[in-house]
C-alpha cells in the first residue's frame, strides 16, 4: 500500500448536496470531488473500468485553514419553467471557499493505483480544478508519497502547530459522526459514507 498527500491551495467548491439554482459547498474537499479531479489527470471516465478501482481508495483530510465561505451572484438559462411552459433565465447563487483556504489530502490505496495516480497529477491529460472549471490549481498539489497503509497515520506525520482537525472516514455511526454522500456509484448517482471531525493537538509543533 502507498499514500499520496495532496495540498489543495487556493479558491476551491466541494458541493455534495447542490439543488437547482443553490450551489452549495461544504466545508473541505469531498470524495467524490477528489476523485473527479484524479480522473481529469488520468484521462479517465466515470464509466471506464479505472474509475471503479479509484473506489479502493481510503482518504483523510487536514484542514490547514478552511478559509471563509463566500457567495458568487450568476445568471443561467434555460432552466426549466416550474410553471408554465418553456424556458427562462434564473440567478443562482453559487458558494466557495476563500482563496486563503488550504487542505491537506492523503489517499491510500494499492501501489500500482498510487503510481498511476501520481504520474497522472504530474502530466495530467484535462484541466484540473477544485471541484468546479471556476477553482483551477495553480500550484503543483503533489506533496509526496509515502509507504503508509492508513491515510490519517500518513497526515498526522506532517509538521503541524497547535490543534489540528482532521476529516476521516469512519464505520461507526455516533453522536458525532455525520453521513455524506459523495462516493460516485455512476453518473449523478452516489452513494454514502461515514464521516468524523477529529481534533489533534500538536501542541507548539515543529
Amino acid at each position: 500500500m502507498k499514500t499520496i498527500i495532496l495540498t489543495l491551495k487556493g479558491m476551491q467548491s466541494w458541493g455534495d448536496s447542490s439543488k437547482h439554482v443553490y450551489r452549495e459547498t461544504r466545508n473541505e474537499p469531498t470524495y467524490s470531488g477528489i476523485l473527479g479531479l484524479i480522473k481529469s489527470a488520468m484521462g479517465i471516465r466515470s464509466n471506464h473500468s479505472k474509475a471503479k478501482e479509484l473506489l479502493s481508495l481510503r482518504m483523510a483530510v487536514r484542514v490547514d485553514n478552511q478559509g471563509v465561505k463566500e457567495c458568487d451572484y450568476q445568471n443561467a438559462g434555460n432552466f426549466v419553467k416550474l410553471i408554465g411552459k418553456g424556458k427562462q433565465s434564473v440567478q443562482t447563487w453559487r458558494y466557495y471557499l476563500s482563496s486563503d483556504s488550504q487542505f491537506t489530502v492523503a489517499l491510500t490505496g494499492d501501489d500500482i493505483l498510487v503510481d498511476e495516480i501520481t504520474e497522472g497529477l504530474n502530466h495530467p491529460c484535462y484541466h484540473l480544478y477544485m471541484g468546479r472549471l471556476a477553482c483551477p490549481i495553480t500550484t503543483p498539489i503533489i506533496s509526496k508519497v509515502t509507504n503508509d497503509e492508513n491515510p490519517f497515520d500518513a497526515l498526522k506525520q506532517l509538521p503541524a502547530k497547535n490543534v489540528v482537525r482532521f476529516i476521516v472516514e469512519t464505520n461507526e455511526k455516533t453522536i458525532d459522526s455525520e453521513r455524506v454522500e459523495d462516493v460516485p456509484i455512476s453518473d449523478k448517482v452516489y452513494g454514502a459514507r461515514n464521516i468524523q471531525s477529529v481534533h489533534v493537538d500538536f501542541g507548539k509543533g515543529e
